[in-house]
């Protein structure tokens, strides 16, 4: 248990290499141990070594042919265009009357993948929505609070001089990477860490956490307290944050923080953050709505994602608070277009680096070459690949479907 817990706070900081050298000590004590195989599999996918992950996740399989979290790892890296058995192995699986619900959302959402791999969409919804459905009565989640907290904080940044309650700042800075989950961000923060100078620190937690432990009572910012804090001597916002990232220790300067929903705070890093660059990505509404009900996330904080009237409903407050943030911020946000990208990409991506105030460097158009850090995100398998073209307007694959979704989203 000790030698476990010591390679997932490894996980947690970045060093694979570590966190699979104890899982494997770990287990030469208990060679069969569930819970540290599939751990030590999830860390092969996050490095990209997909065929070890496969393996070990096989080898779980054999000794639990039950086990759906396994299933769903296994989905995650299979083209099913090329290779059908697995699909036949979860279908027959998923007529077990025996399953918990846990494990059949795990196994729809699996299946959901590997029809839309086949280009059975029928079936691939089918599945897609039984995940969704069973999550959401399995977790209970209303929307509301989400609610207070964006109106929260367009009420309490409104008025205030960003300008003006700007702190001190380290000689330090972060590129702030975020927007919607499943808009791009992952893929431009691969595209920006391929530079020599720059590290990708994936999807850090650390401002959330800031934030909510010193300025968000009941889902409501604390006005009051973000003056007080922004006109302190010390900036201890930053200073906390710069103390946790000292875990990781990376070498670069220039640092990466990938975490999607940081767009609810670009207020407070425009204060607390000055030296801060703060990319906005977005995407066809559509397709990042069709993306986000087609995971089954990890996070509580994700839990918006599994029905189609919460998803269009945060997509909405996603998409007013950002109207608020670039007219409030003109300067400050660079507006990062997946679409574009994908199109244009050597004359987006040069802007893009630009923007962080870096000397060009032809790594970054090259991403999936270049990759420096692990991926922890659901999008560990698509962001080693080269840039391509295939998800626009996949939404539309499934347009019969989701209309009611579609229809509610704001788009201009």
């Amino acid at each position: 248990k000790a030698l476990h817990n010591y390679a997932n706070l490894k996980q947690q900081i970045g060093d694979f290499n570590g966190s699979i050298e104890f899982y494997l000590k770990a287990l030469e004590i208990k060679p069969n141990q569930i819970i540290i195989l599939f751990s030590l599999a999830s860390a092969y996918q996050e490095i990209g070594n997909f065929k070890k992950c496969k393996e070990i996740a096989n080898k779980v399989l054999t000794i639990e042919p039950k086990n759906t979290s396994a299933h769903k790892l296994i989905s995650s890296i299979i083209n099913y265009k090329n290779e059908n058995d697995h699909l036949i192995v979860m279908e027959n699986l998923s007529k077990d009357k025996t399953l918990k619900s846990e494990q059949l959302i795990d196994l729809s959402f699996a299946l959901g993948k590997a029809y839309e791999d086949i280009g059975n969409y029928e079936k691939s919804f089918e599945n897609l929505e039984k995940g969704n459905k069973l999550k959401k009565t399995k977790i209970n989640y209303k929307i509301d609070n989400q609610v207070k907290l964006f109106e929260s904080i367009t009420k309490t940044f409104d008025d205030l001089d960003l300008e003006s309650l700007k702190q001190t700042s380290k000689n330090k800075s972060i590129i702030f990477i975020c927007g919607m989950p499943r808009s791009g961000t992952t893929l431009i923060e691969q595209i920006i860490a391929a530079h020599p100078q720059v590290n990708g620190a994936g999807e850090l937690i650390y401002l959330q956490n800031l934030i909510k432990k010193n300025f968000i009572e009941n889902f409501k910012l604390n006005k009051q307290k973000i003056i007080n804090e922004a006109s302190s001597n010390n900036n201890i916002i930053e200073s906390k944050y710069f103390e946790f990232l000292d875990f990781h220790k990376f070498s670069s300067k220039l640092i990466t923080d990938k975490a999607p929903q940081n767009f609810r705070w670009i207020g407070f890093i425009k204060i607390f953050f000055p030296n801060s660059k703060i990319i906005h990505c977005n995407r066809n509404a559509k397709d990042n709505c069709l993306s986000l009900f087609k995971n089954n996330f990890a996070s509580s904080h994700m839990d918006w994602t599994y029905d189609q009237k919460d998803i269009a409903e945060y997509y909405n407050l996603y998409y007013d608070l950002m109207k608020f943030w670039n007219k409030k911020l003109p300067n400050d946000i660079y507006n990062a277009n997946y679409e574009r990208i994908v199109q244009n990409k050597e004359i987006e991506i040069k802007k893009l680096i630009e923007f962080c105030g870096l000397k060009w460097d032809s790594a970054c158009l090259n991403h999936h070459k270049h990759i420096k850090t692990p991926i922890s995100t659901v999008s560990v398998v698509q962001a080693r690949k080269p840039i391509y073209s295939s998800s626009l307007n996949s939404n539309e694959k499934y347009s019969k479907y989701l209309n009611g979704l579609y229809s509610s989203l704001k788009i201009e």
